[in-house]
């Protein structure tokens, strides 16, 4: 399993490291988790378009200020450690945030003391549970 790396930038933003996969390219980036945003990926316009997305649409978002926009929408592919999953991807703003979508396959902790972020995959999680449980079962 790769390691997928995280952190918190100076703007006490938690980024995490993802690879967005369009038609010409795949380009990795630093993205934002933003965990108030339910669907999977916002770009701005000049990296769908530098990288080659498929634009399939127009959705409708309700920003955290109640305002009310219609965006461009495109489908992009998006790896985070080792697992390639399909994202809803919105074009608006400067910055590439990571939303819920993307991060349900996953387990997320924060320690902004620190500055640390881990990520892990559930499968790797749950395996390690069901491991933990067995050897509690044996040890007695």
């Amino acid at each position: 399993m790769r390691d997928i790396i995280a952190g918190i930038d100076g703007q006490n933003n938690v980024r995490i490291e993802i690879e967005i996969q369009g038609l010409y390219k795949s380009t990795p980036y630093g993205g934002i988790v933003d965990t108030g945003f339910s669907g999977g990926l916002v770009l701005p316009l000049v990296t769908a378009v530098d990288i080659g997305l498929t634009k399939v649409g127009a959705s409708t978002v309700t920003l955290a200020d109640g305002s009310i926009h219609v965006v461009p929408t495109f489908l992009s592919k998006v790896k985070i450690g080792n697992r390639v999953q399909d994202a809803t991807t919105l074009i608006m703003g400067s910055e590439v945030l990571v939303g819920m979508e993307l991060l349900t396959n996953y387990r997320l902790c924060i320690s902004p003391m620190t500055g640390e972020v881990l990520i892990e995959e559930w499968e790797a999680v749950e395996k390690l549970s069901k491991l933990t449980e067995t050897l509690k079962r044996l040890s007695g």
